[in-house]
């Protein structure tokens, strides 16, 4: 997880200054599946070394604050909640 961290950490330092192709070449390398509907992203799934670090995340806001958003049910991705 702490690996996970320190990744983001420094991926946040490159994103500011990446064209859209280094973005896209970035988020192909975190994200396994996104799912665009209207515009708008209605779904991803991380690949299997991020879905810890996206599973805490998410445990986390639904900690601290109400959200929409919610895990998905899916199994392909780390389990169910």
């Amino acid at each position: 997880m702490r690996q996970s961290a320190r990744r983001l950490t420094d991926l946040v330092a490159v994103w500011k200054d990446a064209t859209a192709a280094e973005r896209a070449k970035i988020a192909s390398s975190i994200l396994a599946t996104v799912v665009v509907k209207d515009r708008r992203i209605e779904s991803f799934r991380p690949r299997p070394s991020w879905a810890p670090y996206f599973e805490e995340l998410a445990q986390n806001v639904r900690s601290k604050r109400e959200t929409s958003l919610e895990l998905a049910e899916d199994a392909s991705w780390g389990g169910k909640r």
